[in-house]
C-alpha cells in the first residue's frame, strides 16, 4: 500500500466517524423548553432538584439556598434578622422528618456548623452535595445520559474501527511498528469527542415537570411582594419561596453570598438570577482582528514548514510532522475564516453592568510577552440585557472602565467577544443619567 492510499483510508475512516458523530448529536439534542401558562400548583418534586430541572442541570448555590428557606417553611431552620442587614440561620425546634436525601445532607450540614444554635454558612462548604440532588432527578426518572449505554457502545465500537484504520494503514504502507501509535491518538481524541458530547438532560417527563415549573415561575414573577419578602417570611409562604428561589425569583431571601457564576440581575423593573459563563478560549478570545490574524499567521507558517516532512521517505518523524502541519494549517485557515466573518458590522447591545472581573487567562498568562502566546490584556465585563437567564461575559480591552449598575451601549464582535466601543447610557452608581462620547477599544 502506498503512503498517499494509507493517508486517504485514514481521512475517510475517520470522516465518516465524525459524520456518524454529528447526526448523533443533532439527533439526541436537546429540546426548548416551553413554560406553561402561569400557575400556583407546586408538584412534589424538591427545590433542589427544581433548580437542576429548570437550569439544565446545572448546579450552584441556588440549590442549597432553595432548600435552606424549604427547611425554613417545614421548622426545621429559623432565620432571624441582623445588625449586619443579613439573616442569621438557626436550628429549629421541629426534628427533621420526611427529608431527600439532599434536603437531610444539606441540614446535616448546616446543624454541624452550629455554634450555638447559629449555622456558620459562610465556613460551610456545600459544592459536594450537588451529586445527590443530580441522583434525585435521575432516580425520578426526570434526568438522562444524552447518549444511552447501546448509543456509546456504538460511537466507541466506531471510535476503534476508525483508529485501526487509521494505525493498521500507516503500519502497513511503511512496515514501522511505531506508527501503530498514531491509531491510539486518533482512538484517544475520538474517544475525547465523546465525553464531551455527554451531558445529563431532560427525559419526557422531565421535559413535562420542567415546563410546569417555568409555569410556577411566571406567577411567581407576577407577585412582587413575593419577590422582595425576606427569609422570615418563608414560614408564611410555605413552601413557595424555597421553590421561587430553586428558580431565581426571590432576590429578597438571599442567604448565600453569591458568586461571580450566579448574579442577580435588574431588568425593567424585574429581579432575576442570571448564569454567567466566563470563556477561556486562548486563542481567540478577547484578541483583536491584528492580532488573531497574526495568530492565523503563525499557525499557517509553522504548519507549511511541517508538511515539507512530506517530501521526505516515510518515517515516525516525517509523518508526525505532516499530521501536525495539517493540523495548524486547517486551524489557521479556520481563524482566517472566522476572523473575517466576525468583520460584518457589529452586534449593539444595551443593558446593565453587572460585573467587572479579571481574565482569568491559561497556563501561558505569566509570560503575557511572548510572541505567540501573548495574552490579551482585558477584562471579563458581564452586561445584561433583560434578554436571557444565561449571559457569557464579553472581553473589554484594558482602559476606562465602566462600574456594576450603570447602563451601557457596547458593540461587539460575536465571534471573538470583544468589545470595540462602549458608550454610557446613564449610571445608576452616580444615580444620574448622561450620555458620553464612546469609549473605543
Amino acid at each position: 500500500m502506498s503512503r498517499e492510499t494509507s493517508i486517504n483510508l485514514s481521512v475517510i475512516a475517520v470522516a465518516i466517524w465524525l459524520l456518524s458523530y454529528a447526526m448523533v448529536l443533532a439527533y439526541f439534542r436537546q429540546r426548548t423548553l416551553k413554560p406553561d401558562p402561569a400557575t400556583e400548583d407546586l408538584r412534589e418534586e424538591s427545590p433542589a432538584v427544581v433548580s437542576l430541572l429548570v437550569n439544565n442541570f446545572e448546579p450552584g448555590l441556588d440549590l442549597v439556598e432553595a432548600t435552606l428557606l424549604d427547611l425554613g417553611a417545614r421548622g426545621f431552620l429559623e432565620f432571624r434578622p441582623s445588625e449586619s442587614g443579613r439573616h442569621t440561620v438557626h436550628i429549629g425546634k421541629e426534628f427533621p422528618s420526611g427529608l431527600s436525601a439532599f434536603d437531610q445532607q444539606v441540614f446535616d450540614r448546616v446543624s454541624g456548623s452550629a455554634i450555638g444554635g447559629v449555622a456558620q454558612l459562610e465556613r460551610t462548604v456545600f459544592d459536594d452535595l450537588y451529586r445527590t440532588a443530580q441522583r434525585e432527578a435521575r432516580e425520578a426518572g426526570l434526568s438522562q445520559l444524552r447518549f444511552d449505554w447501546r448509543t456509546q457502545s456504538w460511537l466507541i465500537v466506531g471510535a476503534v474501527a476508525a483508529a485501526a484504520t487509521v494505525g493498521g494503514s500507516l503500519f502497513w504502507a511503511s512496515g514501522l511498528v511505531l506508527h501503530l501509535t498514531a491509531g491510539v491518538l486518533v482512538l484517544l481524541a475520538l474517544l475525547g469527542l465523546i465525553a464531551a458530547g455527554q451531558r445529563v438532560q431532560h427525559t419526557p417527563a422531565g421535559i413535562t415537570a420542567a415546563q410546569h415549573w417555568l409555569g410556577v415561575r411566571q406567577f411567581m414573577r407576577g407577585h412582587s411582594s413575593f419577590v422582595e419578602d425576606p427569609p422570615t417570611a418563608a414560614k408564611r409562604w410555605e413552601r413557595y419561596l424555597g421553590y421561587g428561589a430553586a428558580m431565581g425569583v426571590t432576590h429578597g431571601a438571599s442567604l448565600l453570598a453569591g458568586d461571580r457564576h450566579l448574579i442577580w440581575a435588574h431588568h425593567d423593573g424585574r429581579w432575576r438570577r442570571v448564569r454567567v459563563e466566563y470563556p477561556r478560549g486562548w486563542d481567540r478570545y478577547g484578541r483583536s482582528v491584528p492580532d488573531l490574524l497574526r495568530q492565523a499567521g503563525t499557525r499557517l507558517a509553522a504548519g507549511g514548514a511541517l508538511l515539507l516532512f512530506w517530501r521526505f521517505e516515510s518515517t515516525v518523524a516525517t509523518n508526525l510532522g505532516l499530521v501536525a502541519g495539517a493540523y495548524l494549517v486547517l486551524r489557521g485557515l479556520y481563524l482566517v475564516i472566522r476572523t473575517l466573518i466576525d468583520l460584518t458590522p457589529p452586534r449593539t447591545i444595551a443593558g446593565e453592568v453587572l460585573r467587572i472581573d479579571a481574565w482569568r487567562p491559561g497556563r501561558f498568562s505569566v509570560r503575557q510577552d511572548l510572541y505567540v502566546w501573548r495574552v490579551p490584556h482585558v477584562a471579563y465585563l458581564v452586561v445584561d440585557d433583560g434578554e436571557s437567564d444565561r449571559l457569557t461575559a464579553w472581553a473589554l480591552p484594558k482602559g476606562k472602565f465602566p462600574e456594576p449598575g450603570m447602563r451601557v451601549r457596547i458593540a461587539v464582535r460575536p465571534w471573538s467577544r470583544r468589545v470595540i466601543q462602549l458608550a454610557l447610557v446613564e449610571s445608576t452608581v452616580w444615580h444620574s443619567s448622561s450620555s458620553a462620547a464612546p469609549w473605543r477599544g
